[in-house]
């Protein structure tokens, strides 16, 4: 009787505790400034209208810092991960065009078209040899016969730099996506190519300015989720 009075108890305490963690769905808010909205296995992070701009370079109409899904752990701690296929938007929309321009010689001229607004920088590399860092601009012209570029062109690879980086935090640290990185390498396809565009719609102030978060914990307490130090109370 006492061994079965004993498992009962168990079965309720592991109940019990499902329950705590499935109860977690609503809306806690940081500080007035963001709010975190749990939904079942989804999650939010909204920013307030008053102070986006200030603290996180969102574009206009977006007050969405991040979103994505959320693992139970066990009654204390859940893990929040960021929607990953937004983290890769903007390499599945970039486009590559080829061209020829017989007014350039002896060079490659390297264009690039986004949206984003901010000061930023560009690393490059061609054919395995690094090019000279851009600042704030979206064009890049090669010399090929110079003694560092060999005149096929093979393969091409590239980093755009965010240089708007705003501390999210009181330790000055940062929750943002910092860089964009090119993978994997572009392979030319023609030899006769001296203009390369690239193209990339979704590269905008919004996806720099989204808090990536890649399988973090966050601690739960009573009408508390505790992240990265920050917490966020139950307001609704």
């Amino acid at each position: 009787m006492n061994k079965n009075y004993a498992l009962l108890i168990l079965i309720v305490l592991i109940v019990n505790s499902c329950c705590q963690v499935a109860n977690i769905s609503g809306v806690y808010s940081y500080s007035g400034m963001e709010d975190l909205k749990i939904q079942k296995n989804n999650f939010e992070i909204v920013i307030d209208e008053r102070v986006i701009n200030t603290i996180i370079d969102l574009s206009e109409d977006d007050s969405i810092a991040s979103f994505g899904k959320i693992e139970r752990i066990d009654v204390n701690f859940i893990k929040l991960t960021s929607d990953i296929s937004y983290y890769w938007s903007p390499h599945n929309s970039m486009v590559f065009s080829e061209l020829y321009d017989e007014t350039l010689t002896d060079s490659l001229q390297i264009k690039f078209i986004f949206p984003f607004s901010g000061n930023f920088e560009i690393d490059a590399v061609l054919n395995n040899t690094p090019l000279p860092t851009i600042m704030n601009s979206k064009v890049l012209t090669v010399p090929l016969s110079s003694l560092n570029y060999a005149p096929s062109l093979r393969s091409f690879y590239f980093e755009i730099y965010n240089k708007n980086i705003r501390s999210n935090t009181f330790w000055g640290d940062s929750f943002n996506i910092t860089y964009f990185s090119a993978t994997p390498l572009y392979e030319f396809k023609n030899q006769d190519t001296n203009v390369l565009i690239v193209e990339i719609p979704d590269l905008t102030n919004s996806y720099f300015a989204r808090y990536f978060i890649n399988e973090e914990y966050a601690k739960v307490e009573k009408d508390k989720i505790i992240w990265r130090g920050r917490v966020y109370e139950r307001i609704k």
